[in-house]
Parts: structure tokens; sequence; C-alpha cells
């Protein structure tokens, strides 16, 4: 058989397979796959579009519970009524639009000072609104993923639209992670209270870190603060709003604060549990040791994730 029809026989063969299976539905013709691939595409404008009104309705419903005066009645020492919500905004809210939004929050909070603008509302009442919307801002600043930092601090840092709202932002984050979360919540101390020596004064006496969550928690948040204070135009972060603190960064914080977790871990660590298993207290016991030895190698710098 002459090559050109063996050639022919299996062009044959391959058409009457290609026809056997669209007959099976096992293969579309072009026209099929056209409609399908059309199919697919509005979908997928139905799923962006769906995913975008979800989106927008998230946000709009945690600004809600933000917003709400029931939830900003006791701000101190934590707004515990807004922690869900501003974690919950943080955490789905965009970098162009955490930008939008801080510069709207800020320049409110800027220039808002008083109630002489608002003739019927009461001194005290429009005080404590505008330090409601400072907490408001602090925490979703605090409560932001890494990698929206990183977005915002790569496309802002330099010469970037909104390079100012950044410096705030980074300042909102430093406080409440370092100032509200680490030094007031896991470690009981006062932030606003330092002796010569750099010793901050102990207002809780009860809060320590006896578990391994809390010690993991804390080098979390020192985490964050590292970050910040390994940043090279750290001495430019700040937030200057008239009545609220803007003390600048000091980039030894986070060495500190790495020694600080390191003897309050040391010291407060529970070795007993509430499991008898002495295999479970083993793991414990390993786990332990491993956040000990990382937090020696970050004060010595030879720390590796």
């Amino acid at each position: 058989m002459k090559i050109s029809s063996l050639l022919m026989l299996v062009l044959l063969l391959s058409s009457c397979g290609q026809i056997q299976r669209v007959l099976d539905g096992t293969e579309k013709l072009p026209s099929q796959i056209d409609d399908t691939n059309t199919e697919i595409k509005k979908t997928n404008r139905v799923l962006k579009s769906t995913d975008a009104t979800i989106h927008k309705q998230t946000l709009s419903e945690a600004l809600k519970v933000l917003k709400d005066d029931n939830n900003r009645a006791n701000l101190v020492p934590v707004p515990f009524d807004m922690l869900a919500a501003a974690k919950t905004f943080a955490e789905t809210v965009y970098e162009d639009e955490l930008v939008l939004f801080m510069k709207s929050e800020i320049l409110k909070i800027k220039k808002q000072q008083s109630a002489d603008v608002f003739p019927a509302v009461d001194e005290e009442k429009f005080q404590h609104g505008r330090i409601a919307d400072y907490y408001m801002i602090m925490l979703i600043a605090g409560f932001l993923p890494p990698e929206t930092v990183e977005e915002m601090v790569t496309k802002e840092s330099d010469q970037g639209a909104y390079q100012d709202i950044m410096l705030n932002v980074l300042k909102l984050r430093y406080d409440f992670n370092n100032n509200m979360m680490l030094i007031l919540s896991m470690l009981g101390l006062d932030p606003s209270a330092r002796d010569a020596a750099g010793q901050y004064a102990v207002l809780d006496k009860a809060t320590q870190l006896d578990t391994l969550g809390k010690i993991s928690k804390a080098i979390e948040y020192n985490e964050k603060i590292e970050y910040i204070c390994n940043l090279e135009f750290v001495e430019h972060i700040g937030l200057e709003i008239e009545g609220f603190p803007n003390d600048k960064i000091d980039p030894r914080t986070a060495k500190a604060n790495w020694q600080l977790i390191l003897d309050r871990a040391q010291s407060d660590y529970k070795a007993t549990s509430l499991s008898k298993d002495s295999a479970t207290n083993d793991k414990y016991t390993t786990q332990y040791n491993a956040l000990i030895d990382g937090l020696k190698a970050r004060i010595a710098g030879t720390y590796t994730p």
C-alpha cells in the first residue's frame, strides 16, 4: 500500500473516531466550543460582579459597626467593641481603597478640631467622636495583612501620590501593635510610663506570657513592629494631628521588645499544662524551647524564618 493511501486511511480513521466522540458527546463541534466559551465568560463576569458586590457589602457593614455610637462608648483601655469590625475591614480593603479611605478620615480628624463648627453638638461628645475616629483608623491600620502593607510601601515610598498617607498609616500601625497590643494587652505594662532606665510601669501583674499561644502572639505583634523599625525611612514616619501623640519611632524598639518578650516568656511560662499525657507535655516543652531559641536568635541577629 502506498504511503499516501496509508495517510488517507489514518485520517479517515481519525475522523471516524472524532465523529463518534461528537456523537457520544465527548467532543464538541467548533460552534459548541464557541458557545461554551461564551457561557464561561458570562459566568466569570457574574462571579466577578458578585465578588465585587460582596466586597463592597463587607466593607460597608464593617464601617457601619465602626461608626455606631454604641460601639464607641468605651474606648479605654482598648475599644473592644470595635476590634472585630476593624479586623474585617482591614482584611477586606484593597490597598488603593485603603489610602483613599485613610486620607479622608485623617483629614476629617485634622480639620474638625472643635465643635465650634457644629454649634448644636456638645463639645465633649464631639471630642469623644474624634477620639473614636482616631481609634478606628488605628485599629484598621494595625489589623492590615502584611501583604497589604508591603504593597502600600512599595507603591508609595518612592514619591507616590499618597506617600504622606503611607507614613501616617505606618505610625498608626506601629502604635497599635506596640503600645496597645504588645505592651499593654500582652505584657500588662503602661506604654506611656517609662522610668529613666526605659522600663515600663506595671499596670496588671496578672497579665503574663504563660502559654505557648501568648508567646507566639507577642512574637507576631513584634514582627509587625520590626518591619516598620527596619524601614529605611523610619525617621519620617509620623501622624501630626493636634491633640494626639506623635512621638518619633525609635528603630531600636523591636530589638528591645525581643529581649522583653524573652525575659517574660522565661519568667511567666508555666511548664505544666492542662493535659496529663506525658507525650503531649513533651511536645509543648519542645515547642517552648523552639520559641525561646528563636527569640535568642532574633536578639543576636541570626534568626532565619
